[in-house]
């Protein structure tokens, strides 16, 4: 009886570290399986944002100087020129005369 027992724990014993064997494969495939597919929708993600850039048109810029290049004082005079304009072709220029 005791033979049989030791037979069936050692049979138990094989049979536990074959599963186990098996299962650590299974999830290195699975790992292995997820680290594939992850790359590949990066490099999907890549690609696509790459075409969609290229596919950007072409823009040509609005004005033919940087405002990063005007100093602040330029901006300010810009600025005091356009309200001048402005009022300058106002019908009503009491309006803002009482203001100043």
């Amino acid at each position: 009886m005791k033979k049989l027992l030791l037979l069936l724990a050692e049979q138990g014993q094989a049979i536990e570290a074959a599963a186990r064997a098996r299962a650590s494969t299974i999830v290195a495939d699975g790992e292995k399986n997820v680290l594939w597919q992850l790359w590949k929708m990066r490099k999907l993600r890549l690609r696509s944002k790459l075409t969609a850039l290229s596919n950007l048109p072409r823009r040509k810029p609005m004005c033919r100087f940087s405002v990063r290049a005007i100093a602040p004082r330029q901006v300010a005079d810009l600025a005091v020129q356009g309200a001048e304009q402005i009022l300058a072709r106002e019908v009503d220029k009491t309006v803002h005369a009482q203001a100043a």
